[in-house]
């Protein structure tokens, strides 16, 4: 039988820490090079997914609470995104389509998108503009019935 036992001891040095003169000075700052990676998508129910895109979408309207008062926060004239539809913007494309969240229904404005959500902890509803300040403008997808 082999035993091994291994010691190990840590002695404390003071640190000193002196001012020194430098003879150099700071280079220009260079420019780096534009990422290539490209991320999978993302699927899933979050509703907070097109805050985490500032890029794209800028939230301007949030409202919690009962069916009743969350739907009557509904800015005049929206109109229900109805069967699969694409929208793009930047770097990023958002699809709808039925269940897709589930309890979710997609709203749609000449200039705004926005949905309400239905869960346990209450409704919900999130309303943004396109960054850039774009029309929306969606693509129906297979399978849709129009946007």
């Amino acid at each position: 039988m082999l035993l091994v036992v291994l010691r190990f001891e840590w002695k404390s040095h003071a640190l000193d820490v002196a001012p020194v003169q430098s003879t150099g000075s700071p280079g220009a700052s260079r420019p780096q090079g534009r990422s290539t990676f490209v991320p999978p998508d993302v699927k899933g129910n979050a509703p907070w997914a097109l805050s985490a895109l500032p890029e794209c979408f800028e939230q301007v309207l949030a409202a919690h609470g009962p069916p009743a008062y969350v739907l009557a926060q509904l800015p005049p004239g929206s109109e229900i995104v109805r069967g699969r539809a694409l929208l793009r913007n930047a770097d990023c494309r958002l699809e709808i389509g039925p269940g897709i969240p589930p309890k979710t229904q997609f709203y749609r404005w000449p200039d705004r998108i926005g949905f309400v959500r239905r869960s346990a902890q209450g409704t919900e509803l999130r309303v943004y503009r396109l960054r850039g300040g774009s029309k929306i403008v969606l693509a129906p997808l297979a399978g849709s019935n129009g946007p």
